[in-house]
C-alpha cells in the first residue's frame, strides 16, 4: 500500500491496522472522510470491521455530512452479517439522511428495494417502490436507471402488478444492454452492472421482460 492510498486497504490485519491508525492520528484534517474511504473498502471482506470504523469515527467527531453514506455502509455490513433487522434499520436511517441533506445523494434508495426483496420483507415492498418514486431522478447513467426500473419490476411483480412489472423489465433490460463501457472497465466490472448481469436480479428481469401482457 502506498503512501497516498493508506486509507484505501483491502486487506486487514493488526499490521494494518497499526498502520492506519498511525496515518490517520498524524493527518491534520479530513480524518473522517479518510476512515469512510477505508470503511467503504473494507464493506466486502470485513463488515465487522467497517462497522468498528464508524463507531470510531463518530466518537472522535460528529459529522452530519457522511451519515448518509454511514447509515449504508451499516445496512450493507449488518446484511453481510446476518443481521436483517439491523440492517432493514439502518437502510432507513440512510434513507431520512437523505432527506434531511437532499444535497448528498448516495444508492441507499436502490439498496433499500434490493434489502427487502432479498430478505422478502413483504410488507417493506410499496413503502420501496413509493421512495425511489419519489427519490429518483431520471439520469444518464445506465447503472441508476437499470436499478430503479429493474428494483421496480420485481417489487411490482411480488405485489402483483404483472403488466407493470413486464414493462419495467423491459426498460431495465435496455439500460442494462446500453452500457457497453461496462464490458471494458475493470473497476465497473468489479463494482457495477456486469456482476449483477451474471446472476440476480438480471436473469430474473431477463424472464419477466420476455413474458407476455395479460
Amino acid at each position: 500500500m502506498t503512501d497516498e492510498n493508506w486509507y484505501r486497504n483491502e486487506i486487514w490485519n493488526d499490521e494494518v491496522e497499526k498502520c492506519f491508525m498511525d496515518k490517520l492520528n498524524k493527518a491534520r484534517s479530513q480524518k473522517t472522510q479518510y476512515i469512510k474511504i477505508q470503511a467503504f473498502y473494507l464493506l466486502a471482506k470485513y463488515p465487522s470491521i467497517t462497522l468498528k470504523l464508524i463507531k470510531y469515527s463518530r466518537n472522535i467527531k460528529i459529522d452530519e455530512f457522511w451519515e448518509q453514506e454511514y447509515c449504508l455502509y451499516e445496512s450493507k455490513a449488518f446484511y453481510a452479517l446476518k443481521e436483517y433487522s439491523l440492517a432493514l434499520e439502518k437502510a432507513f436511517e440512510s434513507i431520512e439522511w437523505r432527506r434531511k441533506k437532499p444535497c448528498v445523494q448516495t444508492e441507499n434508495i436502490y439498496w433499500l428495494a434490493e434489502l427487502v426483496l432479498r430478505t422478502k420483507q413483504k410488507n417493506e415492498y410499496q413503502k420501496s417502490i413509493d421512495i425511489m418514486k419519489k427519490m429518483h431522478k431520471e439520469t444518464p447513467f445506465p447503472i441508476d436507471e437499470y436499478r430503479y426500473h429493474g428494483f421496480n419490476a420485481l417489487l411490482l411483480n411480488e405485489l402483483g402488478y404483472k403488466n407493470d412489472a413486464i414493462s419495467e423489465s423491459r426498460i431495465a433490460v435496455e439500460w442494462a444492454n446500453r452500457d457497453k463501457n461496462l464490458l471494458d472497465n475493470v473497476q465497473k466490472q468489479k463494482y457495477g452492472l456486469v456482476k449483477s448481469k451474471l446472476n440476480w436480479p438480471y436473469m430474473k428481469l431477463r424472464k419477466l421482460s420476455k413474458m407476455e401482457f395479460v
